[in-house]
């Protein structure tokens, strides 16, 4: 063989493995963009499955669905303040890319309902906003679809009439910074009383303050955060008003069920070498029992609450909800604000609500401003008595985003993979996020507030 011959066939051989290297390449990049796009939700269960929900005290009003639109077969009561109806939706083959919605229509209302990509099930509409069509004769609210389709025929409307609650005396239960203002800003920033108190500083995943105080100095960056945390729990709920008071326990993050299962012992901070709580008390205006020791304890928790719980006599509590939502911290705040009013023998309304959605991080589907529909959630048991639907006027919206936006949790750097994938999903009309890169500014800035309201006996079948 002469070394021509030889020459040739290492550069043919070169080219070759160039060319598939290069082909390997391709591809790879070609499945990172696809599953950016179209696998990368988090959404753990099938879409194929039906959406359950039952009520206590849920009231029956029949409905005809077709294709020109809803009807309510006999004007609703005007009573009737929430409104919900369950349908049949199914996918369409675009229903598979893109993100399913269906379009309300009627007295000059708009609302868009989104639901996840391949839906095929039952699923619970909001008509709350409706409900002034609905309540009358023969009106029509016309119903459109997009990449998906809608069953016609008879239904059911699930009603329901709550009192005038914004008169009452309005407890807030947080066991973060920003779960009261996720929740229930627009809610509290209407109440004529309100009072939030935040269960825990907040203090963990401190690792981007290490830029501020100093590298591998854990300690003081969970310090720092839990300070600044504290501050935002006691200072921007007053952008909803005067009449809104706060405090901050100051316990620490990640450690309640620990606490509740040795109620006895301080636990120390999963952040810090410590198990007093007071630093993150400084903003408080008022002084509490515990401060004379401040062990982070859950009978010290529960000394706390009813103190409070004492002093301000609640009408309704809002607290997160122990079975739709699946936060560890924000189970046991719930058991533990339940046993301080077991304890005091009162009985309140207890307004539940989930921020964390058990079956998906995802929810609720769509982009900003849309209506609230219910959420992903399997099984008969019932969630709750009632079902309370609080609407937010478009100032109500604007002041919600503000208020989020003064949080320092929703403002942490975001991965270069999360940027990457969500540019990636503007191919399929996702929301730009306008308003900042956490998903909560995405989420919470809705036209609705949902709390599902337990009595007492209600409330203890949840926590068991």
């Amino acid at each position: 063989m002469s070394a021509w011959v030889f020459i040739a066939m290492i550069a043919t051989i070169c080219a070759i493995s160039i060319h598939c290297y290069c082909l390997i390449i391709f591809i790879g990049i070609l499945f990172y963009v696809a599953h950016g796009i179209f696998w990368a939700d988090h959404i753990y269960y099938s879409p194929c499955s039906d959406y359950e929900f039952k009520f206590n005290a849920a009231l029956s009003f029949g409905c005809k669905l077709t294709r020109y639109g809803l009807t309510s077969l006999a004007p609703l009561p005007t009573t009737i303040d929430t409104c919900i109806l369950p349908v049949k939706l199914t996918a369409n083959r675009f229903g598979y890319i893109f993100d399913p919605y269906i379009e309300l229509r009627a007295d000059h209302v708009v609302s868009r309902q989104y639901f996840e990509r391949g839906v095929n099930g039952q699923r619970f509409l909001n008509l709350t906003r409706l409900l002034a069509p609905l309540q009358k004769s023969n009106e029509l609210i016309q119903i459109s679809c997009r990449y998906c389709n809608i069953q016609e025929g008879e239904f059911s409307l699930l009603g329901f009439s709550n009192p005038a609650y914004l008169n009452k005396r309005v407890l807030i239960v947080a066991p973060h910074a920003d779960d009261a203002e996720l929740a229930a800003f627009a809610f509290y920033k209407h109440a004529d009383s309100a009072f939030i108190v935040t269960i825990t500083a907040g203090e963990v995943d401190a690792e981007s303050y290490e830029v501020i105080v100093g590298k591998n100095n854990k300690v003081a960056a969970g310090l720092l955060k839990g300070r600044l945390r504290a501050w935002d729990s006691v200072a921007i709920p007053m952008w909803a008003g005067a009449h809104v008071e706060s405090i901050q326990l100051g316990y620490f993050c990640m450690t309640l069920k620990t606490m509740y299962e040795q109620p006895g012992t301080a636990i120390s901070s999963q952040e810090m070498v410590t198990t007093d709580v007071r630093p993150f008390r400084v903003f408080n205006k008022k002084m509490l029992s515990s401060d004379q020791q401040g062990d982070n304890s859950w009978l010290h928790l529960l000394a706390d609450l009813t103190e409070l719980v004492s002093e301000y006599q609640p009408d309704i509590i809002v607290t997160p909800h122990p079975k739709l939502d699946a936060q560890v911290d924000h189970i046991y705040s719930t058991r533990a604000i339940f046993s301080v009013c077991e304890n005091l023998n009162i009985h309140p309304d207890f307004f539940m609500y989930a921020n964390h959605n058990h079956h998906t991080d995802m929810y609720p589907f769509g982009p900003e401003h849309c209506d609230l529909p219910l959420p992903p959630h399997f099984g008969n048991e019932v969630v709750a008595d009632k079902l309370f639907s609080f609407g937010l006027s478009g100032d109500d919206q604007q002041d919600k985003i503000c208020a989020l936006q003064m949080m320092h949790d929703l403002n942490r750097p975001t991965h270069i993979k999360k940027r990457l994938r969500r540019f990636l999903q503007r191919i399929i009309n996702r929301s730009a996020m306008p308003y900042g890169d956490d998903e909560y500014l995405r989420k919470a800035i809705r036209q609705q507030e949902l709390f599902w309201v337990a009595s007492m006996p209600e409330l203890k079948k949840q926590l068991e």
